[in-house]
């Protein structure tokens, strides 16, 4: 409808519809999105990943809701140049949309199985050789402080993150002492 512009039947539908909406004082079901009426909250996560989840939605759900309100500016023009950026903008939103819905997914995903599904750590195994573990807990300890200020902004890192401090806990039987 926003490419042909306005034409006869699509304003009769949309006259129906409103008609509808306003008498009922209710959406109609066709345009309630069942999938997506969810995305307006996200419980604050208990670790590092779960927060991290949190702060990537965030930033894309706040950009997606700044291009909506933006919408708001050509209220009742109808110009080829209003249309061509409200076009624009309902792609973007779709798009920011969607990066929406697999954070969420993310999520549900590492509430089920405890982990990330896209973040896959090589398996250490743990040798006798003195010099060799010497190496083991040092490289762990590296990437620890790697991830250690990064870990509650990126979901990703706050798994590998995790998985690391699992490692040197294997490794040394110790959890991790930050060193101040």
């Amino acid at each position: 409808m926003v490419e042909k512009g306005e034409t006869p039947h699509a304003l009769e539908i949309m006259t129906k519809e409103l008609v509808s909406i306003n008498q009922n004082n209710t959406r109609p079901e066709a345009f309630v999105n069942k999938e997506t009426q969810f995305l307006s909250v996200m419980q604050k996560g208990n670790d590092n990943v779960m927060r991290g989840l949190e702060v990537e939605w965030k930033t894309f759900y706040a950009q997606m809701n700044m291009l909506r309100y933006g919408l708001d500016r050509y209220d009742k023009d109808n110009s080829i140049e209003a249309r061509t950026t409200c076009f624009e903008s309902s792609k973007n939103i779709l798009e920011l949309e969607k990066a929406c819905i697999q954070i969420w997914e993310k999520r549900d995903y590492y509430e089920k199985h405890g982990r990330l599904p896209d973040v896959v750590l090589k398996e250490v195994i743990i040798t006798t050789d003195p010099l060799q573990l010497a190496k083991q807990i040092q490289s762990a300890s590296r990437q620890i402080r790697r991830y250690k200020n990064t870990k509650n902004t990126n979901s990703k890192h706050g798994q590998l993150y995790q998985d690391y401090c699992l490692q040197y806990k294997n490794i040394t039987g110790n959890e991790y002492q930050e060193k101040n």
